[in-house]
């Protein structure tokens, strides 16, 4: 339920605020490196139940990184008569440099005891952590040029052709999303978390669901090009 709840207030957000983020989309990216910041340092426990449940669940989490990649990943392949399909076309690019930001954060505040298992050898994590962050680590090798390459300016002075090109690394990034998800997910079930059943279910279906439409929307576009 948070995922699809931070799905619909992202959606609604970037909809009512899409214009003010078009013409100053430095002022968001500011207000997610301080969430994210924030999120970082914020307190184990004497915080406030809002806030808490904002910077723990979703922020520390991955789950507004998660549903911003989500929007992003679904927009070639929406309905037209989809509601945010105009926003998510009009927006993906900042909504793409936004969930990476919160992933750096994300990866900050979860990654240490992970890296430093997986690098070093400090500590003991399970088998499907150490899958989780091995995949963590590739996400990250492909998010920053990834990134990078999504500012206007930067996007500006790159060949339509290497730009998009490059831009296809994301359809790799996002079967690394699942498959972190997936990890650290089965994790939690192995150590009788059975309330994560759910979740898991529900990426899976949004991660299956989107590969079944995009390589349906593969198939009719090269039929097109071959009549």
């Amino acid at each position: 339920m948070i995922l699809i709840l931070t799905y619909i207030c992202s959606l609604a957000f970037f909809h009512f605020f899409g214009k003010a983020i078009k013409k100053k989309p430095a002022v968001l990216y500011g207000i997610c490196i301080l969430l994210s910041l924030v999120s970082i340092f914020y307190p184990r426990e004497g915080g406030l139940p809002f806030l808490d449940f904002f910077f723990k669940k979703i922020m520390q989490r991955g789950v507004l990184a998660g549903s911003l990649f989500i929007l992003v990943m679904q927009a070639p392949v929406l309905s037209k008569s989809f509601f945010g399909r105009k926003t998510i076309y009009l927006l993906r690019g900042e909504m793409a440099i936004c969930a990476s930001l919160i992933t750096l954060a994300h990866n900050l505040a979860f990654g240490g005891k992970y890296f430093g298992a997986l690098f070093l050898g400090h500590g003991h994590i399970s088998l499907m952590e150490l899958h989780a962050a091995i995949v963590s680590c590739l996400m990250i090798l492909l998010l920053i040029p990834l990134t990078i390459t999504s500012f206007q300016t930067v996007r500006r002075k790159m060949q339509a052709k290497s730009w998009k090109k490059l831009q296809n690394w994301s359809y790799l990034f996002y079967l690394l999303l699942y498959l972190h998800i997936f990890f650290i997910y089965q994790g939690a079930l192995i150590r009788g978390k059975g309330e994560y059943f759910f979740t898991l279910m529900l990426y899976s279906f949004i991660f299956g669901f989107y590969g079944f439409l995009r390589i349906r929307q593969y198939r009719v576009q090269k039929e097109t090009r071959e009549k």
